[in-house]
């Protein structure tokens, strides 16, 4: 069986991309002029030292990671793969944490790739009072459909769930499924937070869907707003979601950040 392992000169590489994409985030950052409205959402709790569930679009995380201006860390749910390595990589240098593994496949789960015991480690970390911050559409869509592993994580810790977005008056938008937004240098730009979204501990699946649902609209609010403010027309969803109800909370399909 072939090493899977990076050797030293992939490590190397790897090593040089996380610098060189954690130094364009912080330039791109303090070259532009970014105004933050909602915040007295996530300062509600920030000022109290108190956790909650950050939620991005996948779309939206090239510059996500300058929306958390508070000094608590939050930690972020990545793949166990090549590219979670590299994104794991660059939150670190920034500052961040990050817990490594796959969601569980949707009915799948006989093909756990580390989603489970990652969401029994992220449902730690809340109660260690640590933060999270979640991609409920990633990693590979459908766009802007919240994902019920979110719902879940909520319902089980009882802790809110936030989302965020921003957007930039100089990007481009990446051919990718998700649309990609890439801001670039100089530019103007907006962050947005949204309402808390509760999810009691005792929801049955009926109020689970209603839960997402309205994270999924409150989320899909605050990052149109954004691309409205910086003059781009909104980005459309993708297909609405075909998924059952689940009832139990052992993952679910928690998203990831990559």
């Amino acid at each position: 069986m072939a090493n899977s392992q990076p050797n030293w000169f992939q490590r190397r590489l790897l090593d040089a991309a996380i610098w060189l994409t954690a130094g364009y985030v912080d330039f791109v950052y303090r070259s532009g002029r970014y105004e933050h409205l909602g915040e007295e959402h996530p300062s509600a709790y920030w000022q109290k030292d108190e956790p909650f569930i950050g939620a991005v679009w996948h779309n939206r995380l090239v510059l996500i990671i300058k929306s958390w201006r508070h000094g608590s860390k939050v930690t972020t749910l990545v793949s166990r793969h090549s590219d979670g390595a590299f994104i794991a990589g660059v939150f670190s240098r920034m500052g961040f944490e990050a817990v490594r593994g796959s969601s569980l496949a949707q009915h799948k789960k006989k093909k756990d790739r580390g989603g489970a015991a990652a969401f029994r480690e992220m449902i730690r970390i809340l109660r260690d009072g640590k933060c999270m911050g979640l991609t409920p559409d990633g990693p590979k869509g459908p766009r802007y459909r919240i994902k019920s592993g979110i719902i879940l994580l909520a319902r089980q810790t009882g802790l809110p769930i936030i989302p965020v977005a921003y957007s930039a008056k100089w990007a481009i938008r990446i051919g990718s499924w998700d649309k990609l937004i890439f801001p670039l240098p100089f530019s103007r730009g907006v962050y947005l937070w949204g309402k808390p979204i509760h999810v009691p501990k005792d929801a049955d699946a009926s109020l689970v869907e209603e839960k997402r649902m309205e994270l999924e609209r409150e989320l899909q609010r605050v990052t149109d707003e954004c691309d409205q403010m910086m003059g781009h027309d909104p980005i459309a969803p993708g297909e609405p979601l075909k998924e059952a109800p689940q009832e139990e909370a052992d993952g679910g399909d928690v998203q990831q950040i990559a």
